[in-house]
């Protein structure tokens, strides 16, 4: 496990297939990154992809994989994309995957890009467990309203996104930079 690197937790969502483009635009002022797959991440992007832009790829599986050491010696986290199912069991402090063990046990408050459809957004039980994650010092940047690809329905249509790599990048280095 390197210590000191960025910790990136993917979860699984349609925008972890565009995961590879953020991490491409972080290479680029994060000298070390680590990221960590939710299993249902995989299902979305596999773990060779992410390892050819990571320093380091942890699955659920990984065998050495310890989420308490992740946490606690890393530079920061940063959730990209975060499912209303993880913001819910972070919020609600369910240490039930590493993903969630990591986020509960990190001495550092950690930023969060939320990517689910519209309905699950705007869901008063997710705003509160969003509100709870900010309440506890955690970074929330709430999804952007647009035309989006709507894999259930297979079309396009009003929704929310989670920010592009052009805006989430430059927010997680800023981030950074303010905890210096």
């Amino acid at each position: 496990m390197r210590h000191g690197a960025l910790v990136v937790i993917a979860a699984g969502s349609s925008a972890s297939l565009v995961l590879p483009l953020y991490l491409s635009e972080l290479r680029k002022t994060q000298s070390e990154i680590v990221v960590l797959l939710t299993k249902s991440a995989e299902r979305f992007v596999p773990r060779e992809v992410i390892g050819w832009l990571a320093d380091e790829v942890i699955t659920s599986d990984s065998p050495t994989l310890n989420p308490v050491e992740l946490a606690m010696t890393a530079k920061a986290i940063v959730v990209l994309p975060g499912t209303a199912h993880l913001v819910a069991a972070t919020a609600l402090g369910l240490a039930s995957t590493p993903a969630t063990t990591a986020l509960l046990a990190s001495p550092a408050p950690c930023l969060w890009f939320p990517h689910m459809n519209k309905a699950m957004w705007d869901r008063p039980v997710i705003q509160r467990h969003v509100a709870t994650l900010r309440e506890s010092g955690d970074t929330v940047i709430d999804p952007e309203s647009r035309v989006v690809y709507e894999m259930w329905r297979g079309g396009h249509g009003d929704g929310v996104s989670m920010l592009g790599p052009e805006k989430a990048v430059p927010m997680v280095n800023d981030w950074l930079d303010a905890r210096a």
